[in-house]
């Protein structure tokens, strides 16, 4: 129940918020946008993975249980086997939502690529923003195609 009152606080604040908080209190830079992004991931991938365990079927910790199972290999081979996946696709859902965020976060001054994009708008640098454009589009396309690779050999 503490977890999920805490959760439920990190999650009402906004990533917006969060990262205003971070600048705040460390300055501009990647390390203010890296925790920006942090805590507000982290919220929310904890009320994904509790709510995943809580839509889990009990009869199998229960069979397991009859069986003479310990805790750990009710885990290891109850539970994970079937959650694997579950975490998997809300952890690149909230992987892509950051690579998107990060490169808003950089163009409003916390570094990288988002941040040379800005500079190249600045400067009408016509090249450069389509060859950044062109990164971020097969960033996102690498990413997706990972994860896709990684769901194939989980099955």
């Amino acid at each position: 129940m503490l977890i999920k009152g805490s959760v439920a606080v990190v999650r009402a604040v906004p990533a917006l918020v969060w990262i205003l908080i971070v600048v705040a209190s460390l300055g501009f830079g990647n390390t203010s946008g890296v925790l920006g992004l942090v805590f507000p991931t982290v919220g929310y991938l904890t009320k994904y993975f509790i709510s995943s365990i809580e839509e889990q079927d009990a009869a199998i910790i229960e069979t397991m249980q009859a069986t003479g199972a310990g805790w750990l290999q009710m885990i290891t081979e109850g539970l994970l086997p079937n959650l694997s996946s579950r975490f998997l696709a809300w952890t690149s859902i909230r992987l892509e939502g950051n690579i998107a965020e990060s490169i808003s976060l950089g163009m409003v001054g916390a570094g990288g690529i988002g941040m040379l994009l800005t500079r190249a708008i600045g400067q009408y640098n016509y090249g450069e923003i389509s060859m950044l454009i062109l990164l971020i589009f097969f960033t996102m396309i690498s990413v997706e195609l990972g994860i896709g690779q990684v769901k194939k050999r989980m099955r």
